[in-house]
């Protein structure tokens, strides 16, 4: 027999009537129970019952995120690639959550929003019970200017929501990639009937979920892709928008979802939910923020404008990997934020990166307006380039903005623009002479450049030339010591020209259609072989000079004496076009045997020959990276000789050079190779014994974060 009810329990029951005699409700079960009943409930019913009231709130919210596995809001992050249905609806609800520093958002298209696909999933008796949407499916795809981006914007809105009600985020990224492919995947550009997005507003909603992101103090901000948004712009001269068409393979779903009905548990929660709080219920309805986008909240908005007085923000770093804000009706907002007093006293990282091959120009009046004095790093990327789009960006606008932030600059990184105009070895650029003030030490602050080959030759050359105090005679490394014809100026200061870079990165272009000369490499390595040279004689002519009195009461000045060290270099290749690259090698190869053949057919005492490949000549180099390219590896045919060519920057044929000015290389670092049989070559024990035993000045090897000590594998060779 079961014993007769505990005290415990008696009082619970008892609490569970007020002194005004109240019945009991769902909302007194016990915390557990209460999660138990509503797990039985479809996650649309949990969105109605957490707007009923503070605890249903609290227990249905936490369940709907546990159930969909979103963790993030109580980690203060907001962000996955594919969010179930209702997530930024049910985050716009939760009332627990107060911050989310981090934001990570993919729009999705289409013609429906959340609210309206839910509501697919209830039959025809539940609709009436619980309404989880403003207005029915019919009505909501005709809220005009949206058009097939009408979920689009329901998601910028409760964004929007969401984000006003934090105390403050510190980074958000916004990313339309998801957008585009659906745009280009289904032809929309083509189609005037689908043409229904209204320009202005989407400026707008856009426009003010930006704005309310820096106004919480944002720090760090991502905008991705929309390139593609403008295809589906309303054609203003029509006058009038189309019917709008339903997107493939969803009608069915939702068919299906309406037939389907709720468990018998989740029907007897509806009823006590109906009886609980129907007066509630009755006027309670799960908000679409879309309603409202041409209510006064967003008509109320003024138009962009470059002379838009901004508040004082925080924000440190603007990634722009979206052509959308670059171009009208975006420009205009992207020129305010950039010229702005508060935003220039804060960036300290700008990058432009462009994935696709519709890749705009900058405008030139974007980069020839701005000054940012506190900018640290600057990027331009391009991923590809093709015949027809051309570069990103224009040589003139490139240097022009270098120039005006060259003494604060640190990181420089430019791939896919107009390349600078060829001249002859060490002669200055013109418009370098210009821009440049040669009084003043040019890039004294930057530690790592990366970029074309043609910009590295321009860089290191033409600062070298307009050193302070230097008056070179345009020496070539073709001829024999060309180097020491450097000005030493001793007695002066050093001129801190690039005195603080560090690192080196050589890249190629990935172009659609064309192959990429290799050979402008060669003359990259020849500009950062003479850099070096020159740097450390500078350094070495450059002496603190101190006075003492002699016996006779003269002043004499000496020389104070200290020690030097040479300031090593990190250099990295990456090759994006597997054409050309064993070709390349091959030559080195060539170009070296010669040399060595030549040495030995010349007379005893006379001059030495310099070597055939400048890559004997790195002297200052401490780590060697060789780096792919997103899809592109390092080619399988150029790793039969790759010992043999590692051997010529690590090996005995680098023993020619200078004995005084030679440095120990260290390390040897293959990274972003994305094939995995490349990678299974690199690694394999033959591959690895053979480097180390060709290049006997290399100590580590690592490939894709796998270390080898080349020491170690070398000793264990001698013992066998």
């Amino acid at each position: 027999m079961y014993s007769k009810e505990s005290p415990t329990l008696q009082a619970q029951k008892l609490s569970h009537v007020n002194s005004d005699n109240a019945p009991a409700s769902i909302v007194t079960l016990p915390t557990e129970l209460l999660s138990l009943v509503l797990s039985f409930c479809r996650d649309y019913t949990l969105l109605a019952l957490a707007q009923t009231c503070t605890r249903l709130n609290t227990v249905a919210l936490h369940l709907f995120f546990a159930r969909n596995t979103i963790k993030q809001p109580a980690s203060k992050l907001l962000g996955q690639h594919t969010m179930p249905r209702g997530t930024l609806d049910a985050l716009r609800m939760a009332l627990f959550v107060k911050q989310l520093s981090h934001i990570r958002w993919y729009f999705t298209p289409g013609w429906k929003t959340d609210e309206d696909k839910i509501e697919g999933w209830r039959s025809a008796d539940e609709s009436n019970c619980v309404s989880g949407s403003g207005r029915d499916i019919s009505q909501g795809a005709l809220i005009p200017g949206t058009g097939p981006l009408r979920r689009t914007f329901d998601e910028l809105a409760n964004l929007h929501v969401i984000i006003s009600r934090l105390t403050s985020v510190k980074s958000v990224r916004l990313d339309f990639g998801l957008v585009d492919d659906w745009t280009v995947s289904r032809k929309r550009n083509k189609d005037q009937q689908e043409k229904q997005v209204d320009m202005q507003l989407w400026r707008r909603q856009v426009g003010a979920l930006l704005d309310g992101i820096l106004d919480k103090g944002c720090e760090v901000l991502h905008v991705i892709g929309g390139v593609y948004v403008n295809g589906l712009f309303l054609d203003q001269e029509m006058g009038q928008e189309a019917e709008p068409l339903q997107d493939e393979g969803e009608d069915e779903e939702d068919n299906y979802r309406r037939q389907r009905r709720l468990s018998h548990v989740s029907k007897a929660l509806i009823g006590l939910v109906r009886h609980a709080f129907k007066p509630s219920i009755k006027r309670s309805r799960i908000p679409i923020p879309i309603r409202d986008v041409h209510t006064n909240e967003t008509q109320g908005l003024d138009p962009i404008s470059p002379h838009t007085e901004r508040k004082a923000l925080k924000l440190k770093a603007l990634h722009i990997e979206s052509a959308m804000i670059l171009l009208p009706p975006f420009l205009d907002w992207t020129l305010s934020l950039l010229t702005s007093p508060a935003c220039g006293s804060t960036l300290t990282h700008l990058s432009f990166e462009f994935s696709s091959a519709r890749s705009p120009v900058i405008p030139s009046n974007l980069l020839s307006s701005l000054h940012l004095p506190n900018l640290a790093r600057f990027e331009i990327a391009s991923s590809f380039l093709s015949p027809r789009e051309g570069p990103t960006t224009k040589f003139k606008d490139i240097s022009q903005f270098l120039a005006r932030h060259s003494r604060g600059l640190k990181r420089i990184y430019l791939s896919g623009v107009e390349l600078p105009p060829q001249t002859k070895a060490y002669e200055p650029q013109p418009e370098f002479v210009s821009l440049f003030d040669s009084r003043r030490p040019i890039f004294p602050m930057l530690e790592n450049v990366t970029a074309h080959p043609a910009y590295i030759t321009w860089m290191l050359d033409s600062s070298v030339t307009l050193s302070p105090g230097s008056s070179l005679p345009s020496p070539s490394i073709h001829t024999n010591n060309a180097w020491t014809d450097y000005p030493s100026n001793k007695g002066a200061n050093p001129p801190n020209s690039l005195g603080n870079l560090k690192g080196i990165g050589i890249i190629s272009d990935y172009h659609i259609s064309q192959n990429f000369e290799y050979a402008l490499f060669d003359d990259a390595l020849r500009a950062v072989v003479s850099f070096c040279r020159w740097r450390d004689e500078q350094r070495r002519g450059s002496q603190s000079w101190f006075t003492k009195t002699g016996r006779s009461g003269t002043k004499i000045h000496e020389p104070e004496e200290k020690e030097y060290t040479e300031k090593s270099i990190t250099l990295m290749l990456q090759f994006a076009c597997e054409s050309g690259v064993s070709q390349w090698f091959a030559d080195h190869l060539r170009l070296a045997s010669s040399s060595l053949l030549s040495r030995r057919g010349s007379t005893p005492g006379t001059q030495r020959h310099p070597s055939g490949s400048i890559l004997t000549q790195l002297t200052h180099i401490s780590t060697l990276v060789i780096s792919g390219f997103r899809w592109v590896s390092f080619p399988r045919d150029a790793i039969a000789n790759l010992p043999e060519w590692l051997a010529l920057v690590f090996g005995a044929s680098s023993q020619n050079m200078d004995q005084d000015s030679a440095a120990t290389f260290h390390e040897l670092k293959f990274v972003e190779q994305q094939r995995t049989d490349v990678v299974r070559l690199l690694v394999a024990k033959d591959f690895v014994t053979r480097v180390a035993r060709k290049c006997v000045r290399l100590n580590c090897l690592e490939v894709e974060g796998k270390p080898f000590d080349l020491d170690e594998i070398r000793r264990l060779g001698e013992g066998d």
